[in-house]
């Protein structure tokens, strides 16, 4: 076979790639929409009056369901495009926590996802900021918290022992329309500072598909 045909295969291969990826994110969003929209004709065929809270529901599972597919492409990201190798085995994720804690030479590296068009913009707040850091490692600590968890508790005395204007922050941002992501990391004057521009899903390595 010539260098033509092994090139024109390689492409072929390529948009292969491309497209199963693109099918099984599409996939994974599309059934968390039809699961609202049976969800939702069965709310109009019931006629409650409770229509607008069950509107509300509908509408934050959707969003929870996207933002799910938005954390496992970050986690891909932070391992193969920032080179963050170890996820701390100790933590546990729970609603309005971080959605993600890495180590890097032993030192926690906390990880902020954002599945949203608005990217950065989305953060509410000082979301990802020192102070946030130390709010989340503290409620990690407390027993009576919905982020407790003993291995949740190490991690937050770590960042504590270390101080949250120490720690590693870094927000990923993935646009779901054109499936591009931003990464940005956490400076000393809080502001941030982007470390990785207009990084196509499609990059990520996709072992199943060769």
């Amino acid at each position: 076979m010539d260098e033509r045909h092994l090139e024109h295969d390689k492409r072929e291969q390529s948009s292969d790639k491309e497209r199963q990826l693109h099918r099984n994110l599409r996939k994974g969003m599309d059934s968390a929409q039809n699961e609202d929209s049976r969800a939702g004709q069965e709310s109009s065929i019931a006629q409650r009056p409770t229509d607008k809270l069950d509107k509300k529901r509908m509408e934050g599972r959707a969003n929870r369901d996207q933002g799910t597919i938005g954390e496992g492409i970050s986690l891909r990201i932070a391992s193969e495009k920032l080179g963050l190798m170890i996820a701390d085995p100790r933590f546990d994720q729970k609603s309005h926590g971080f959605d993600a804690v890495f180590l890097d030479k032993g030192k926690p590296v906390v990880i902020e996802s954002k599945f949203a068009k608005a990217g950065k913009g989305s953060l509410e707040g000082d979301q990802g900021q020192p102070a946030w850091v130390r709010r989340i490692a503290s409620d990690m600590q407390n027993q009576n918290s919905n982020l407790y968890s003993q291995g949740n508790a190490e991690i937050g005395r770590d960042i504590l022992k270390v101080g949250p204007e120490n720690v590693r922050r870094i927000l990923i941002t993935i646009d779901q329309s054109t499936l591009t992501a931003n990464v940005y990391e956490g400076q000393n004057d809080l502001s941030w500072k982007k470390i990785v521009s207009n990084y196509s899903v499609y990059d990520l390595d996709q072992p199943y598909l060769k």
